[in-house]
């Protein structure tokens, strides 16, 4: 499956709503004990991201996000401290980036707002 252009909207804690795009990665869920989970990126928005995953971890916990944005010509590596904010067991959890790098952020930002390709007259 490939990321698809499908872009949505999420509630934020504050409840605002936040743009988030469709995705398909490999990651991998570390909490501080080191017991780690893999899962597929459903979803990212700036905030955070959806794993589809059969090993999902408490809400509340907090956890390290690893993954790779392969977004020809360019591949990002990101690693986030992050928490878990929701669980279905056994299928998926929604996690918050807590302290998303710089670099991390442009990547992900370029990636859910694109730039509308340029006209000409």
């Amino acid at each position: 499956m490939s990321a698809t252009t499908t872009a949505r909207t999420n509630s934020t804690v504050s409840g605002q709503r936040e743009k988030r795009r469709d995705a398909d990665w490999l990651t991998q869920v570390e909490d501080a004990t080191g017991k780690s989970c893999l899962g597929r990126v459903a979803n990212v928005s700036l905030g955070g991201l959806l794993v589809r995953t059969a090993n999902t971890f408490e809400p509340g916990t907090p956890v390290t996000i690893r993954f790779h944005m392969r977004l020809p010509p360019d591949s990002h590596f990101i690693e986030s401290p992050g928490k878990v904010v929701h669980a279905e067991p056994g299928a998926r959890m929604g996690i918050q980036f807590l302290q998303l790098q710089d670099l991390a952020r442009r990547a992900l930002s370029n990636y859910i707002f694109p730039s509308a390709p340029a006209t000409t007259h």
